[in-house]
């Protein structure tokens, strides 16, 4: 005894298409291809911006996207052994200093502990890098991050760019990028590698 199927497809603004003796493989087939075509452009339709949300207690949850571009494998593999490094190393971490007197950040090398400072361009982890503070070399030498403002061992390698601080948002501290003295950006580091004077 033999099995037949009968298939209406319907098209945009038309009538209904019979197709009398359609089998069942080519209507899983077509089955298969309509769903995998309305999944893809279901998932195309999300956006790549990252949205902020503001929740009680003044801090703030980003979602998961970012707005920077994604790293070459190998600067990639760095980036992750440097910040695995840093992770590891708890609490035993050289931060940076906000001096009491003018508000200017200051870290210098020590060679018994670690750091490594992003400056993000805004309050998140996932916006864009902007500059670099670190002890490691794979991590400073040419750049390898491309940040706009450079990739530093210590602020005193800075040239004529020094940071002061403004104001804390949340889990970070803002700063204003000062080029001989004149404002010109707004960089957020993260609070926990900052100490401030006393």
């Amino acid at each position: 005894m033999e099995h037949r199927i009968c298939c209406i497809i319907f098209l945009k603004d038309s009538l209904p298409i019979w197709l009398p003796g359609a089998n069942t493989l080519l209507m899983t087939r077509l089955i298969f291809l309509i769903a995998i075509t309305l999944t893809a452009s279901c998932n195309g339709a999300a956006t790549n911006k990252q949205k902020a949300v503001t929740t009680s207690g003044n801090t703030s949850k980003t979602a998961t996207t970012t707005d920077t571009l994604p790293l070459p494998p190998k600067v990639d593999s760095i980036d992750k052994a440097n910040a695995a490094t840093i992770a590891a190393a708890n609490e035993d971490i050289n931060k940076a200093r906000v001096s009491l007197k003018d508000s200017i950040l200051s870290i210098t090398y020590n060679k018994f502990s670690d750091h490594r400072i992003f400056g993000y361009a805004k309050p998140t982890i996932h916006s864009k890098r902007m500059l670099l503070l670190s002890i490691f070399t794979n991590d400073v030498e040419g750049n390898p991050y491309k940040l706009p403002y450079g990739a530093y061992y210590q602020s005193n390698d800075m040239d004529s760019l020094q940071l002061k601080y403004i104001a804390d948002e949340g889990l970070f501290s803002k700063f204003i990028l000062l080029k001989h003295n004149t404002p010109k950006d707004t960089l957020y580091l993260e609070k926990r590698w900052i100490d401030f004077e006393k």
